[in-house]
């Protein structure tokens, strides 16, 4: 019987290549979000503050 199995270096090419095929598609997807991203306006200083004083 042959199952012509891997070796276990040949395994561990084939998950690198894979990560490495993954985490490119992921950060251009990220680029692409960033590229795609619209810029927003500061938001305005907030008004003035009405404080109460106690009059004695």
């Amino acid at each position: 019987m042959n199952f012509n199995r891997t070796s276990s270096a040949e395994c561990r090419a084939v998950r690198g290549q894979r990560r490495r095929h993954r985490a490119r598609w992921w950060f251009q997807q990220m680029r692409l979000a960033v590229d795609k991203a619209m810029d927003w306006k500061p938001v305005p200083p907030p008004r003035p503050e009405q404080i109460y004083m106690p009059l004695k």
